[in-house]
Formats: structure tokens, sequence, C-alpha cells
């Protein structure tokens, strides 16, 4: 089913496990929202090294749909990359932009191939398959 969506635990749990599974260790609690669950581990590392940080209210909103922009946010800082990039962006995506330059960082790792990216569209299990994928791929070739 590759055209279904996938949720921020979900999202969150590939990516833990394929990129850094070593830092997994059994945290749990770590947010309003997020304790006890079979994703708790995952999110509790994915936020004790900075990569997700949950909205107001200290929710991590586990279920959410992902956006597309927003797991470009957690790539990028999974893969531990400087946000500095003179990369062009794919089209729909415009300057100024919170995730502006996770954008163009994913671009110049290769992450996104793409000459069109639409940031706010719900990821699909598809998307978030080939990211990480090619992400893995960054991280194996020393591109960072």
């Amino acid at each position: 089913r590759p055209k279904n969506a996938v949720n921020r635990a979900e999202f969150v749990k590939v990516l833990m496990t394929t990129l850094h599974e070593d830092e997994i260790t059994g945290e749990d609690r770590c947010f309003g929202d997020v304790s006890g669950q079979w994703f708790s581990g995952v999110v509790c590392a994915a936020k004790r090294l900075g990569w997700v940080g949950g909205y107001p209210g200290g929710v991590f909103r586990p279920g959410q749909t992902m956006r597309k922009a927003e797991a470009m946010k957690v790539i990028v800082h999974a893969l531990g990359a400087p946000l500095d990039s003179n990369a062009v962006l794919p089209e729909g995506v415009s300057e100024g932009q919170w995730f502006t330059p996770y954008i163009k960082k994913a671009v110049e790792l290769d992450v996104i191939l793409e000459t069109s990216f639409q940031p706010n569209a719900l990821m699909t299990r598809a998307d978030a398959a080939v990211w990480i994928y090619r992400a893995l791929k960054a991280q194996s070739a020393g591109l960072l």
C-alpha cells in the first residue's frame, strides 16, 4: 500500500531503526502523548537527539499524518548535516519558509531528486521508503 499515509510515529520508527538503531535505549515519557506505546522508545530517542521537538503543550501528535516538509527536517537532522547549502530549490518550494534550508540540504544530499516538491502535502509510504533509502545512501557514501 505505497499510497497510504504515514503518521509521525511510524516515520520516526522507520528512520530511527534504519539510520541510528543503536540510539534506541528504551526511553519513555518524553512528550505528554508519548508514554508506554510501541513507538515511545524511538520517539524519545529522536527527541533526545534533537530530531523532533513536538508541538506547543508538550505533545508530539504521534498519530498525525506527517507532512513532506516535516519529514525532510527530521531526515536532515538524522543525518547530522549542517543546513548551509546553495542547492536550487525544487518547483513548489519558495525561499523564506521555515523548511527551506532543510529542502535545500535534502536536494544537495540527493534525498530529493525530483524537480517538483510539495512541502505541505501528506507523506506516503512510498515517499518514506524512497527518502529513507536515499538518506541511507548519503550516509553510507560519506556525503555528510
